[in-house]
């Protein structure tokens, strides 16, 4: 089938993108020390933890002729995509992260960069949006809530780029 073909060339043209978000990933607790960053390691990998079970599911299917999770991935892989451009564009700037200052210092030179009409935008909203999304997760009463969250983050994002 023409169409399976297509979505399995696809997922592997995804897997060089999948390498620098782990590289990303690798140099979360890096960019800790950027004023437009507060995503810490832990939340960064829990954002792409859906992403990777629907990919490993659609090779799986692939190789399995289990053809749903297969033509699922499509959908999972737009959706996701903002977020893994997100990793893969601050990874790149982890390593001018390592110059930073830390602690209380660190923290303190944070209060001082200027917020209002600079670079980073996308950043500091993905960051103030994993915070509210991650407490709205783990209540289970606020599922539909953690799910707005997170489209509205994904939508800001795709709106940025």
């Amino acid at each position: 089938d023409l169409s399976k073909a297509q979505i399995l060339h696809d997922m592997f043209d995804a897997l060089r993108l999948a390498n620098d978000v782990e590289i990303g990933l690798s140099k979360a607790p890096l960019l800790m020390r950027w004023a437009d960053w507060s995503i810490d390691p832990a939340q960064l990998k829990a954002l792409v933890v859906p992403y990777r079970e629907a990919t490993a599911a659609a090779f799986e299917g692939f190789v399995g002729d289990n053809a749903t999770p297969l033509f699922r991935w499509p959908d999972v892989h737009k959706r996701f995509l903002p977020i893994l451009l997100l990793i893969k564009e601050a990874g790149l700037y982890a390593d001018q992260c390592t110059e930073m200052p830390t602690e209380l210092f660190g923290e303190f030179a944070k209060m001082m960069t200027p917020m209002d009409n600079q670079p980073f935008g996308a950043e500091r909203s993905a960051s103030l949006s994993v915070s509210v999304w991650q407490r709205a997760a783990e209540g289970a009463a606020d599922a539909k809530t953690a799910e707005a969250v997170f489209d509205d983050m994904l939508a800001r994002l795709r709106s940025e780029k």
